[in-house]
């Protein structure tokens, strides 16, 4: 009965370790996702594939660092996928030429939300289409309205009528 149970042990002990060794592995691309913001959903997948693993060899070594990195990388797919939507509306807008105060605001609200993710250049590119769609719109605008102006009636001619005078020319023969 001890050989079984020191088997069982040793069993334990080898899965906690996996999950350690496994949790650690996860953390660094958590760490290095955050700081690359790229492949983040490759990363939140690998955290919580190391969380489920944690959780089935009873491990609570790093668990709550990897949720805390989850919710970050989770800030940082929603700040993107806000930026590209915003980005599609505002391209929307120019092309049907409506809806530019909706496409103001959408870009606005995803490039708050992309500075707190430290999208940067996301922002800064979303800050010039920000810039160039006020411009355009500012443009669309002034040259409807200068399209909307028709030239005044004129009015009808008046001719002014003289009397018609022969002409007094003397010839000399």
């Amino acid at each position: 009965r001890g050989i079984t149970w020191a088997k069982g042990m040793v069993r334990r002990l080898t899965e906690a370790e996996h999950a350690k060794e496994n949790m650690v592995h996860a953390l660094a691309v958590g760490n290095a996702t955050i700081k690359a913001k790229s492949r983040v959903k490759v990363a939140v997948r690998t955290l919580t594939q190391a969380i489920a693993v944690c959780n089935d060899g009873n491990v609570t070594a790093g668990v709550q660092e990897a949720r805390d990195m989850i919710e970050i990388l989770q800030m940082i797919i929603a700040a993107r996928d806000a930026i590209a939507e915003a980005s599609a509306g505002a391209q929307n807008a120019l092309r049907t030429r409506t809806g530019y105060r909706d496409a103001f605001q959408a870009l606005n609200v995803s490039i708050h939300d992309g500075i707190i993710a430290g999208l940067h250049q996301e922002v800064e590119i979303a800050e010039e289409q920000l810039e160039k769609l006020e411009q355009f719109a500012s443009a669309d605008e002034a040259l409807m309205k200068a399209l909307a102006r028709a030239p005044p009636a004129r009015a009808a001619p008046n001719p002014i009528f003289k009397p018609d005078v022969g002409a007094t020319v003397k010839f000399n023969r």
